[in-house]
């Protein structure tokens, strides 16, 4: 399998989910995400032989876009 960028997962089920795609991962290894702040991420592969953390930073630039403003009706 490849390698993984994971957000936050506060869900079991998801947890597994990223546990089944990453064969080098355990429960113990993956316990750490529902904890993971704003802004982090772990990269998970066979690459790495524990998750390692990151701080994944807003863009400078706001994108072009012509797609959806999700935030104005998501009131985010």
């Amino acid at each position: 399998m490849g390698t993984l960028v994971v957000h936050r997962l506060t869900n079991d089920r998801d947890r597994e989910v990223v546990e089944r795609a990453c064969g080098e991962i355990d429960r113990s290894a993956s316990s750490f995400l529902p904890n993971l702040k704003p802004g982090e991420a772990a990269i998970i592969g066979a690459d790495f032989p524990i998750p390692l953390t990151i701080q994944v930073f807003p863009p400078s630039a706001k994108p072009l876009s012509d797609g959806p403003n999700y935030q104005t009706h998501w009131k985010v």
